[in-house]
């Protein structure tokens, strides 16, 4: 990792919050309505 995303258990603790909290699938959501995207 990154040293400016600080520990792994930090990052993962993050992704799995975000996740649980459904912002990677409005992410995904978002990205796939822009036109050009592929």
């Amino acid at each position: 990792m990154p040293p400016d995303c600080g520990g792994w258990k930090n990052t993962r603790r993050r992704f799995c919050r975000w996740r649980d909290k459904g912002h990677w699938e409005k992410l995904l959501e978002q990205l796939m309505n822009e036109p050009g995207f592929e």
